[in-house]
């Protein structure tokens, strides 16, 4: 997310669907970790919601333990496919 942020105003794409990405994006959109992310949306009870900037500051603002563990491994899960530990879900 620092890298999103310090080139702020510039176009970054995904590393791991080419989309334009910002911070939305890798919490709500990336096609490439949808089936990682469907687990916690369904759990939060987030899966039939518009998926925008409003829903990623409620998400983020939830303090459910199951949510915020959810977040936790989804994040991890998310920054090893980037780094190109994981290459398949």
């Amino acid at each position: 997310m620092r890298r999103i942020r310090s080139e702020e105003g510039t176009e970054v794409k995904c590393p791991l669907c080419g989309e334009v990405e910002d911070w939305v994006h890798v919490l709500l959109n990336c096609n490439n970790t949808e089936n990682a992310r469907q687990t916690w949306l369904v759990q939060g009870g987030y899966e039939n919601r518009q998926r925008d900037q409003n829903l990623a500051i409620e998400i983020m603002r939830d303090n459910r333990l199951s949510v915020v563990q959810f977040l936790a491994r989804f994040f991890n899960y998310v920054r090893r496919r980037r780094e190109g530990i994981i290459t398949r879900e």
